[in-house]
């Protein structure tokens, strides 16, 4: 048996050809298994000139030729062992030289071999997950606080795309599948799954919900690979589901459920159909209900089932005329199933949920820590047949709700107090136009007209469904009528998670990328007992100007013509800006004029806003890692 001694020794000799190395790497790999210390000490002994090589691959394949990559995936296994499966994606960083590409490439071929350990896999999947922590490219010492967002952005985009092309998502799903959902063991409840286990799908899920928050240039071609191009819906997240729904009744909420449940909203937003139906028929729905009914915050566990059921189109059985009598049976018992969740509402949580599901509301409320701000954070399928039918559920439980107006009424009514606001803005508008004598005010005056026409029909449109609303209710309108516990106090919001610590200071000097870097220290516990949940970066603080807008925001961020938040702006000729699609499709369909001015204009005369663009990333950036950070919180709490 080859000592830790004799294989250093051998890969420090440079005499020693590649296949000497290769087996001398597999030796200190087996031996960290029994003796993770002994391992880590030797390793500190490595020459440097074997670890120059290691990471030069022209110099390594050179030098070692095909070995080399063996070379490369032994040497990773042999570091996360010694370490007790505790290595940061940082120093895997260290190891690679900064070559993200490299290291996807050495993840890879671990991930490919099933007879490696549930521990190395789940350290391996903790790597991944990484990538996309801001921690890991925090300055040496330092906190991710330090860490600018335009540098975090483009590691991001560099990750993204290292990852399409290495068409990691094309095989992960079904490695990880193999990982969790043994054949042999049937379903076993995620409750009494093993540590590694559940450390690998919980770095798997915050992969999948991170690269949806984070990633914006590769954004679609990302999103088709994870819900098109794959089976992460079918053999992974559904399977988890079911693992979920096996665990039994009273003993605490399934590990995993809110993660699951939320990545399981992302990938099916916009997914195939055939992907979807495959989803409904294994599913467990209606066990998934009853842990939304009793979890810890019943009001957001509902939010994200019912975000579930629309995204998934759990009910479209019920408008298919194609469908099987077994698929109506279902949806015609999970209706029921849903119904009698909805009757034990409150009027007013009923009301939060159905404005939520609707986003709809005053946007101030967006900010109470309820289902309206859960929801915000994720993209729902409001116009899905599942959608519609959830929605008169929720409607029928406040239209015999008795005896005071319910926060839905009194959501319309604040609508229209909005929409007279935006008359009297338009008026203004007008009225302006004229005294400055703007050119082609008559196009200009037929816009605001038009708009104004159709505020004043949604305006009468609106009072007439509220006083058909109220009538039904028996409530004036007129009068403002509170809920009898319109005095109560607010139930406190939940605590926030714990912020995550930075990582201790190295203790010795090093170069940025150093193959061994500055590696954790090795305690006495066993290797199988070490493997850690992914540390949660830092929540960023939530800051406001004293207007109450969100921190970092501008006005110049909004599109001259429909107001919402830009991403890829463009300039006018005459300075408008414009977001690039919406001005595009103007273009198109009215024709080469000017939306504002009614000046000539075409779209060979829109000019990128670069400056403005960078502005608006890091805005965006900084707004999903404030809301992806809030929503994880909300979604582990709610069950």
């Amino acid at each position: 048996m080859v000592t830790c001694d004799e294989a250093v020794a051998t890969l420090n000799d440079e005499e020693s050809g590649a296949k000497q190395r290769e087996r001398a790497l597999a030796a200190l790999a087996e031996l960290a298994l029994s003796d993770s210390a002994a391992v880590f000490s030797s390793i500190q002994q490595l020459d440097r000139a074997f670890e120059a090589v290691l990471i030069d691959r022209e110099e390594g394949k050179k030098k070692y030729g095909t070995s080399l990559g063996r070379m490369h995936e032994m040497m990773l296994i042999v570091l996360i062992r010694a370490t007790n499966y505790g290595l940061s994606t940082s120093q895997l960083l260290e190891f690679v030289g900064g070559d993200v590409a490299l290291a996807l490439a050495i993840v890879q071929s671990i991930l490919k071999v099933p007879a490696y350990e549930d521990e190395l896999f789940a350290a391996v999947m903790q790597l991944l997950h990484g990538f996309l922590l801001p921690q890991t490219y925090a300055p040496a010492g330092g906190s991710a606080l330090e860490l600018q967002i335009e540098d975090f952005s483009s590691h991001v985009v560099a990750f993204s795309r290292a990852l399409l092309k290495a068409k990691m998502l094309l095989q992960l799903p079904s490695q990880l599948a193999q990982r969790l959902f043994p054949a042999s063991e049937g379903v076993v409840p995620t409750s009494a799954w093993p540590v590694a286990r559940v450390v690998a799908a919980e770095a798997f899920l915050k992969l999948l919900t991170n690269a949806y928050e984070l990633v914006h240039d590769d954004f679609d071609a990302l999103r088709s690979e994870i819900s098109a191009a794959t089976d992460t819906v079918t053999a992974v997240l559904v399977p988890l589901l079911r693992a979920a729904a096996a665990t039994a009744p009273g003993g605490g909420p399934p590990p995993l459920l809110g993660l699951t449940i939320r990545a399981l909203i992302l990938c099916a937003f916009g997914a195939p159909r055939k992907v979807l139906r495959a989803a409904v028929a294994t599913a467990p729905f209606e066990e998934l209900l009853g842990f939304a009914r009793g979890g810890a915050q019943p009001l957001k566990a509902l939010a994200l089932f019912f975000a579930m059921l629309a995204n998934v189109d759990a009910l479209s059985a019920l408008s298919d005329a194609t469908a099987e009598t077994a698929e109506r049976a279902r949806a015609d018992s999970l209706v029921v199933a849903v119904q009698a969740a909805v009757e034990v509402l409150s009027v007013d949580d009923a009301s939060s949920l159905h404005a939520a599901m609707n986003a709809s509301g005053p946007r101030r409320l967006l900010a109470d820590p309820g289902p309206r701000r859960l929801l915000a954070s994720l993209p729902v399928s409001r116009d899905s047949p599942t959608a519609d039918d959830l929605g008169v559920i929720l409607q029928q439980r406040l239209l015999v709700a008795q005896p005071y107006v319910s926060s839905e009424l009194r959501d319309q009514l604040a609508g229209l107090e909005v929409k007279a606001a935006q008359l009297e803005a338009l008026q203004e508008d007008l009225v302006s136009a004229e005294q400055q004598q703007l050119v082609s005010a008559e196009h200009v005056v037929a816009v605001a007209v038009a708009q104004l026409d159709t505020l004043m029909a949604e305006v009468a449109e609106g009072e007439a469904v509220a006083q058909e609303l109220g009538e039904r209710l028996g409530v004036d309108l007129r009068e403002e009528v509170p809920p009898p516990d319109a005095a109560a106090e607010p139930p406190p919001p939940p605590p926030a998670a714990a912020e995550a610590t930075a990582p201790p200071a190295p203790t010795k000097a090093s170069s940025r990328y150093r193959l061994l870097g500055e590696l954790p220290q090795v305690g006495g516990a066993p290797a199988a007992n070490r493997a850690q949940r992914p540390r949660r970066p830092p929540r960023a603080k939530k800051g406001a100007s004293d207007d109450g807008k969100p921190e970092g925001w501008s006005d110049e961020f909004k599109c001259a013509i429909t107001g919402s938040v830009m991403r890829r702006p463009v300039r006018t000729p005459d300075g408008a800006v414009y977001e690039a699609a919406t001005v595009e499709r103007w273009l198109s369909e009215q024709g080469s004029i000017d939306p504002l001015t009614g000046a000539h204009l075409t779209k060979d005369m829109l000019e990128p806003c670069k400056e403005l663009k960078r502005r608006l990333e890091k805005w965006h950036l900084q707004q999903a890692m404030q809301k992806g950070a809030a929503a994880d919180a909300d979604a582990d709490n709610a069950f």
